[in-house]
This record gives structure tokens, C-alpha cells and sequence, in this order.
């Protein structure tokens, strides 16, 4: 049985339970789902920034800012850990520079991702089939 690797835009359908997904996911099983380090990075990113941005906000607006900001970090970090989490390891690392130096042009996140999932023989779940599909050996879904 194959390992279904959720990238960033799938797991914020999840996040926000998309009928669809939510349909397939019941019907594969948690078990067999995962998430990659890299998009949890993306994940961090966004709500790093948010929090940043908030110091910066009005005076009067910050405690609102600081709170939505950090509850949506806290919310993400709780989510995730529903998750296997699969690393970019020092293979993915090596498969994701055999693929730059093939030229592909997709962004590394994307293509860190998708050397992640051909080492562990899983499919991306994706709505960005266009450019996962530029990678040789790649197995890809979209769900929505």
C-alpha cells in the first residue's frame, strides 16, 4: 500500500476540512498519510511571519494581532502532529540536487518534496500537478 505524502495546499484543505479530502482521507486511513519537514517549515514560515508582522501593527490593534497570530502557530504545530513527518534526509537531499542538475524548474520546496516522496515510494497529493509532473518517477494525486 502506498504512503500518500500531503503537500502544503492539501493539508490546508485539511485544515479547514474540506469535504472532499476529508472523504478520501477517512477512506485511506491517518495511517497511511503523511506530511514532509518541508511542509511544516512552510507552515512555520507563514505564521513566524504573522507574528512578526503583529509587532509591527498599530498600537491599538497588536494584542489582537499577537493573538491570532500566535493561536494560529499554536492551532498548526497541533495539526501537524497528527502527522507522520517524513525528513529530508541526506538522500532526499542528494536526489533533490540530481534533479536540479537535470534541470527542472519547479520551486525547491516543491522538488524537496517530491525527492522526499520517491524515497519513500509514496504519491504527492497535490492541486499542483503541472509542475510535480516534471519529475521523472514521481507518483502524483489531487484530491480536490
Amino acid at each position: 500500500m502506498s504512503q500518500y505524502i500531503l503537500d502544503t495546499n492539501h493539508l490546508r484543505a485539511y485544515e479547514y476540512l474540506q469535504p472532499k479530502l476529508m472523504a478520501k482521507v477517512m477512506a485511506i486511513g491517518m495511517s497511511q498519510i503523511a506530511i514532509t519537514g518541508i511542509t511544516v517549515e512552510e507552515q512555520a514560515q507563514g505564521w513566524l511571519k504573522a507574528i512578526r508582522s503583529a509587532s509591527q501593527a498599530p498600537l491599538a490593534r497588536r494584542a489582537e494581532k499577537f493573538g491570532w497570530a500566535y493561536g494560529g502557530l499554536r492551532m498548526s504545530v497541533q495539526m501537524v502532529n497528527r502527522f507522520e513527518i517524513l525528513d529530508f534526509s541526506g538522500t532526499s537531499y542528494e536526489r533533490f540536487l540530481e534533479f536540479r542538475r537535470q534541470g527542472i524548474r519547479i520551486s525547491t520546496h516543491d522538488l524537496q518534496i517530491a525527492a522526499i516522496a520517491i524515497d519513500v515510494g509514496g504519491v504527492v497529493v497535490t492541486q499542483n500537478l503541472r509542475d510535480f509532473e516534471q519529475v521523472p518517477g514521481l507518483r502524483v494525486e489531487n484530491w480536490l
